[in-house]
């Protein structure tokens, strides 16, 4: 395996978890699939750490920021409540709103949001974590499987 291989596959999976796997195997055909899904995992893996436990410090230095800029009368003090945020917060409030949470929104918000969406909201409860976790490692691995699958299908 290369250093650009690793390299690209690490970065992919920190930010573009979804592609990463297919795009290794269309430009890196040689990769085993047991190499693409452990670069994978492993840039999603750090990704969610990096993100999950420094979240809060994050949120904390924009509200400082938010404050100061309002403050300073740069900014006017407006709530922006998009939709986007409107589906999150009834998701969050629904019934399966956890698991659904810690499952999609990982894969579909990205990594770094879903990871900074479910420290705040579920920061506290450490099962978020490891769910989180878990679906970054199976989904890694159906990924890298799917997309080995599909290349050689493609290539014969």
């Amino acid at each position: 395996m290369t250093w650009d291989a690793i390299s690209w596959g690490f970065f992919l999976g920190m930010f573009k978890f979804l592609f990463a796997a297919a795009f290794l195997e269309l430009n890196y055909p040689l990769l085993s699939v047991f190499q693409v899904f452990i670069v994978t995992f492993l840039g999603g893996f750090f990704c969610f750490n990096l993100t999950f436990w420094t979240s809060e410090f994050l949120m904390l230095r924009s509200k400082r920021k938010r404050i100061e800029a309002i403050k300073s009368g740069k900014k006017k003090r407006k709530k922006s409540f998009t939709k986007l945020n409107k589906f999150i917060v009834r998701i969050k409030l629904s019934k399966f709103g956890f698991y659904i949470l810690c499952t999609v929104g990982v894969l579909f918000m990205s990594v770094p949001i879903g990871g900074i969406v479910i420290a705040k909201f579920y920061g506290d409860n450490i099962k978020s974590y490891f769910l989180s976790i878990f679906t970054i490692l199976v989904t890694a691995f159906i990924l890298a499987y799917f997309s080995g699958v599909v290349s050689d299908y493609v290539r014969a």
